[in-house]
């Protein structure tokens, strides 16, 4: 079980496990308590090598803020599945990668934050939100050595393919269309999100 960080999302809860404490871990992470989480996982921490454990105790220390932490238990995390997947097909990968990433994102480190968004595509390009968060970033960021809007563009357009009313993706790709100065095409796809997020709005009342 691996709890995944969405930035347009609570954080979610995939899969089962038979490990008692880890579900305690998951079920006070998700409440929001995550100190009390980190504990839980502290305690599994020093019997088990389980890469979920220090994955999850990572996305915790992410949510607090603590990015040092957080880096030192994903790559904890990835050193142990890699021992055990040396072929790098790992299911747990990608979603580390991500995690990682989306935690530097925030502390805006955005150089390492772009290398672990593209690895997490890479693995798996169907990632959720993997593409969308590396766009936005790339169009939207404060680094012009990090901004990149025509990898932002070619990367939500590949999303929009898949989903062209979602609204969050219509806005990433408004801010990239922007990024590269195309500002009628951004205009459109603004205008076009706030259709949509105003209709799912109403639908959600009826």
């Amino acid at each position: 079980m691996f709890i995944t960080l969405l930035p347009y999302t609570v954080m979610l809860l995939v899969g089962c496990s038979e490990k008692p404490t880890f579900n305690r871990g998951l079920t006070v992470a998700k409440s929001g308590n995550f100190q009390k989480a980190i504990e839980h996982f502290n305690e599994l921490a020093k019997t088990s090598n389980d890469p979920e454990i220090f994955g999850n105790r990572a996305n915790c220390y992410s949510c607090l803020g603590d990015i040092d932490a957080a880096v030192a238990d994903y790559q904890k995390a990835i050193d142990l599945v890699m021992a055990r997947s040396p072929n790098g097909d790992d299911s747990l990968l990608p979603s580390l990668y991500y995690n990682r990433g989306y935690a530097y994102h925030r502390a805006k480190k955005y150089q390492p934050a772009i290398a672990d968004y593209e690895k997490t595509i890479k693995i798996d390009t169907d990632y959720p939100d993997a593409k969308n968060g590396l766009a936005w970033l790339l169009a939207t960021c404060s680094d012009p050595m990090a901004q990149n809007p025509q990898r932002a563009i070619e990367l939500i357009e590949e999303e929009l393919m898949v989903s062209p009313d979602d609204p969050k993706l219509l806005d990433t790709a408004a801010a990239s269309y922007a990024a590269a100065g195309d500002f009628d095409r951004a205009i459109s796809l603004q205008e076009a999100a706030l259709s949509h997020r105003v209709a799912n709005d109403e639908k959600e009342k009826m």
